[in-house]
């Protein structure tokens, strides 16, 4: 009788134990799988990081030189102006 009610709850439960062991054992092939994909697709991203770090600190530097020059080319320009009031000015 002990058997018969072992198979009844088996059937109630989605199969037999080895039925449930070979489940969980696909599902944990699948997580496995996903897992080692996530952890290639993320190798390289040390990588990236460090190329976007080096482009980020030419850019800085490139702007420095911009900055400058924008700022020689303020003088300048305020100094033409000057000249052309002067001028004006004068005539």
């Amino acid at each position: 009788m002990g058997d018969n009610n072992t198979q009844h709850d088996d059937a109630q439960s989605g199969g037999t134990i080895e039925d449930q062991i070979r489940h969980q054992g696909v599902i944990s092939e699948d997580i496995q799988h996903h897992i080692q994909r996530l952890a290639e697709a993320m190798a390289d991203v040390p990588a990236k990081v460090t190329s976007i770090d080096e482009r980020l600190a030419n850019m800085e530097s490139d702007m420095k030189v911009v900055k400058a020059a924008v700022t020689d080319q303020s003088g300048v320009l305020h100094d033409h102006e000057t000249r052309i009031t002067q001028l004006e000015s004068a005539a």
